[in-house]
């Protein structure tokens, strides 16, 4: 493993372990009945069918940014590729957000993930939102993305929160209201419009 690589998933680890420790203190004492026991997460486990799936982006999108941002949210692509995944079996798929997307944009980014969820629920898929990510472009930049570059392995792909922050631990804060916001619409029973689950399942 690379210094580089070793250091950046160190500084996303300390990150992680500082916001939701922070969450955890402004609840109080973490509530011990509202965990389940062992046997019933087994059982609910046990009671789902088997989760085939994979990393989702549609063909139309070099990024995670270019995938949420309005100007290139593409319903017309995500039908069709949703349309494909759910003809070859897969019921799971994992998508990434980005903090730029919530810092600029925050109520359209939700109503484009509503959006998006009622198309994977409506195909019986579920979906797992993902938040950070520490692979890639570590300059993240809001707007137009450059265009991919031929022979590249996600030559477009960005690190989510970006460098300036993560190696910054006085920054870190910064991403609290985003991840909050995310986790606590996760853990809602319901989706916003209570119409699903966040991560809902069939």
């Amino acid at each position: 493993m690379s210094e580089t690589f070793a250091n950046r998933r160190r500084h996303y680890s300390v990150m992680a372990r500082s916001l939701f420790q922070a969450e955890e203190l402004s609840r109080g004492s973490h509530d011990e009945d509202s965990r389940w026991p062992a046997e019933r997460a087994h059982a609910w486990m046990k009671s789902r069918s088997w989760r085939n799936g994979c990393n989702f982006t549609p063909s139309s999108a070099s990024n995670q940014l270019e995938f949420w941002q309005a100007e290139t949210f593409d319903p017309e692509t995500l039908e069709r590729e949703l349309d494909l995944a759910e003809s070859i079996g897969f019921t799971s798929l994992r998508v990434f957000l980005h903090d730029l997307l919530w810092t600029h944009d925050r109520d359209g980014l939700l109503s484009r993930v509503d959006r998006f969820l009622d198309m994977t629920s409506s195909r019986g898929i579920g979906t797992l939102m993902v938040l950070f990510d520490g692979v890639w472009d570590p300059f993240p930049k809001w707007g137009t993305q450059a265009d991919p570059r031929p022979g590249i392995h996600n030559s477009r792909w960005v690190q989510s929160p970006g460098a300036d922050i993560l190696r910054d631990a006085k920054r870190h804060d910064e991403m609290k209201p985003y991840a909050k916001g995310e986790v606590r619409l996760a853990l809602q029973p319901y989706g916003r419009k209570n119409k699903r689950p966040f991560q809902h399942d069939r």
